[in-house]
């Protein structure tokens, strides 16, 4: 089990050990069941946002021991940010400020109204990242207990 207070404190070194590098403007934040529900079973997510993405961040983190996940970029949005794992840390990498805006909106709503499942959060997440419209997605009682 990972705690937001522990994970918090990973996501601080990491911010610091990216902002070490040439790219300007860098945010890192704390997305995902961490972020949302306040602890998580299997990992914690950083949200990156490099606007100069061709300086290497994807580099750096490939050179230390990230590896680059694939297929997961369906749900939230094909091509719009790259994923990396490490231990029980991903980082997903975006280099648009407004997906970058979108996905913490996503975040704030998800607290909002108090999601507990995976299908809820991926369900917000697509309706302000991707403009899904609302009759195209399950019901929140068809996604889990509310």
């Amino acid at each position: 089990m990972i705690t937001q207070a522990s994970a918090i404190d990973s996501m601080l070194l990491f911010a610091a050990e990216l902002r070490a590098l040439p790219v300007n403007p860098i945010f890192v934040e704390l997305v995902g069941s961490c972020a949302i529900q306040g602890s998580s079973p299997n990992d914690a997510d950083f949200l990156v946002f490099a606007q100069d993405f061709s300086v290497g961040v994807a580099g750096h983190l490939l050179s230390t021991g990230w590896t680059e996940q694939e297929g997961n970029t369906d749900e939230y949005g094909e091509g719009e940010f790259r994923s990396f794992r490490l231990g029980d840390y991903n980082c997903l990498l975006v280099w648009d400020s407004k997906t970058f805006s979108n996905w913490m909106a996503s975040v704030q709503v998800c607290k909002f109204v108090g999601t507990k499942t995976r299908d809820q959060r991926v369900a917000i997440h697509q309706i302000i990242m991707d403009g899904q419209l609302v009759v195209n997605l399950p019901s929140f009682e068809q996604l889990g207990e509310v």
